[in-house]
């Protein structure tokens, strides 16, 4: 038996054939739960999933690697061109992204359930200048992003609760 309680607000919907994705652990569906609740363009952080979860640093990364590995998070090298520093531009979807299916299970499979090395998942395309391209397309964007709130248009406060940047009114840009 499943009792809810009365929702008021501040609630995800996240679609049952996402949570249902039988390739996922428990704690790649949790981690993407989480990150599904929280505002659009809100800045992935491994660090800071680490503080807000019992799992640590290398748990939540083992769980970031799998929902990267079925399609449900892109990440991008990316140099900040002030600095030199290198780091992750990351994009969480609530669907599998690669390929157009309607069913998670049908993603690179064959007859028998497995792709051809014995592991599901999907093939990603590899041309190098398709990825210079979207490298390039994500600088591009990153450089019109607030500084202050890192183009989440929201701030943290508190460890669960967030306000709207008081700088760019939300919608993350300068």
């Amino acid at each position: 038996m499943i009792i809810r309680s009365k929702r008021r607000d501040r609630f995800v919907v996240i679609g049952n054939e996402t949570i249902r994705d039988r390739r996922l652990s428990y704690k790649a569906r949790g981690i993407l739960a989480y990150l599904l609740s929280l505002p659009d363009n809100w800045s992935i952080s491994s660090q800071y999933l680490a503080t807000v979860a019992p799992d640590g640093r290398d748990g939540v990364r083992t769980g970031l690697q799998e929902l990267e590995q079925y399609g449900y998070l892109v990440r991008e090298r990316i140099q900040n061109q002030e600095t030199g520093r290198w780091g992750w531009y990351q994009v969480i979807y609530d669907r599998p992204c690669g390929k157009d299916v309607d069913n998670p299970d049908e993603l690179s499979t064959t007859e028998n359930g497995l792709s051809d090395d014995g592991k599901s998942g999907f093939l990603r395309k590899t041309d190098k200048e398709e990825t210079k391209k979207r490298i390039s397309t994500v600088t591009h964007y990153l450089e019109k992003l607030c500084t202050a709130c890192s183009g989440n248009g929201y701030s943290l406060v508190g460890v669960d609760e967030v306000e709207r940047c008081l700088f760019c009114d939300g919608d993350g840009t300068r």
